[in-house]
């Protein structure tokens, strides 16, 4: 079977018949290295740092430093064990010999403050793949930023709405695997996310900005308000499967997805708990807009349920 809609198909425009049917391509795996090639961030610490453990209050101090001399010690893995409140005020650069950074489910120190949030490129480096996996950082308000042409890992993390992954022109694959996080912003490319978890609108009010890039999404929950995904300049964007929660009533008139001069389809239900459901779709072609309105859709659960929406022109 190629592919099954429990509903008929909803559109704003004459579109094609059936989902994007985006390309699928799994994250590729990465050797796991011998003792001798980890580094160690805790070999590194910071000289303001006291030390964990043994009922001492970790202090908050900033590990920059410490984790940019675990990067250049020449090895293959950077470790973070779990004991510190791991804090990044400045620039990190991913680059050199490593491939893989393991978080250990190690958890990073709160810097709410937009000011203080710290951030780490995605460079070039030895390894065409590099994996940044097992991270605890729900309100440290991490910055990634994917400027190499490499194959870029993030999975088995947990952010939250002050974190950001952004990812350049011209930067490799990105594959998103098992996250929590804040906001993503694809300027071009591919990316390839399973198992997403957007919250929070304190910071970003859009969740997802796919600007001319390819996106493909199998299994998207959301909460609060703001757009959940924006979809411009020729992007692709496909969601199979999503949960979209509507538990904030701040925005009377938000919608889920912004698609304009693009393409988009996805599948989603909506759960309402505030009495203030979503807009499913806005669309905006050759200078025309329409808007899929709240009881225009499939109904479920106080809000929407979408179960195909194509925006796909036919010429």
């Amino acid at each position: 079977m190629e592919e099954f809609a429990s509903h008929a198909q909803l559109s704003l425009f004459p579109s094609r018949q059936g989902g994007l049917k985006l390309p699928v391509k799994s994250a590729p795996e990465v050797p796991w290295d011998k003792e001798e090639d980890w580094a160690f961030v805790t070999d590194y610490p910071p000289k303001d740092w006291a030390g964990s453990g043994q009922g001492k209050q970790d202090q908050v101090v900033d590990w920059t430093e410490s984790v940019q001399q675990a990067i250049d010690a020449g090895k293959s893995t950077v470790a973070f064990p779990p004991g510190p409140k791991y804090m990044i005020r400045g620039t990190v650069h991913i680059r050199g010999k490593v491939r893989r950074f393991l978080g250990l489910e190690s958890e990073w120190a709160n810097v709410i403050n937009q000011q203080q949030r710290g951030q780490i490129l995605v460079e070039d480096g030895d390894s065409p793949v590099v994996v940044w996996e097992q991270f605890k950082a729900s309100y440290a308000g991490l910055l990634f930023t994917h400027i190499g042409k490499r194959t870029w890992v993030n999975r088995n993390n947990s952010y939250n709405q002050y974190t950001s992954i952004t990812k350049m022109p011209g930067s490799g694959d990105l594959f998103l695997d098992d996250m929590c996080w804040g906001h993503l912003n694809i300027q071009g490319g591919n990316v390839w996310a399973r198992q997403q978890n957007n919250e929070g609108t304190k910071v970003f009010t859009t969740k997802v900005l796919n600007d001319g890039g390819n996106l493909w999404i199998l299994g998207f929950k959301t909460e609060d308000d703001a757009v959940l995904i924006h979809t411009r300049n020729g992007g692709r964007t496909e969601v199979l499967g999503g949960f979209i929660y509507a538990n904030k009533a701040n925005d009377p008139n938000k919608i889920m997805f912004l698609c304009e001069d693009s393409f988009m389809s996805f599948s989603v239900a909506e759960a309402v708990i505030r009495k203030q459901p979503f807009a499913p779709i806005r669309v905006r072609r050759g200078g025309e807009e329409k808007t899929l309105t709240h009881g225009n859709a499939y109904p479920r659960a106080g809000g929407s349920l979408v179960p195909l929406f194509v925006e796909n022109p036919e010429n």
